[in-house]
């Protein structure tokens, strides 16, 4: 679950397209692509942190950091991951707080 985390975030915020591609069915109901990769060109960069999980589930959390016009925006984000049909995990949830 950590790589799967990991994978996502090296890919933000340069190749949104490529990470909406792992996203899973309640991140993409909540933000159709179109809105997903504009979010996500705001921001020059993305800093992801440890990502802390307890085996065997598929919740985690992290600190992630966002740089936006110059100004670092640092939250602590938890995730929630589910299984795709191929039974890759993919980000299911990704909310601050």
């Amino acid at each position: 679950m950590r790589q799967a985390i990991t994978n996502y975030y090296a890919l933000l915020p340069q190749d949104a397209q490529s990470a909406y591609d792992l996203t899973g069915p309640t991140l993409r109901s909540a933000e159709n692509r179109g809105n997903y990769i504009a979010f996500w060109n705001r921001f020059s960069s993305v800093t992801l942190g440890p990502v802390s999980a307890t085996d065997g589930s598929l919740t985690a959390t992290a600190p992630v950091t966002y740089v936006e016009n110059g100004r670092r925006l640092p939250e602590q984000h938890t995730f929630v991951l589910v299984r795709g049909e191929d039974g890759q995990l993919l980000i299911d949830s990704d909310r601050a707080g």
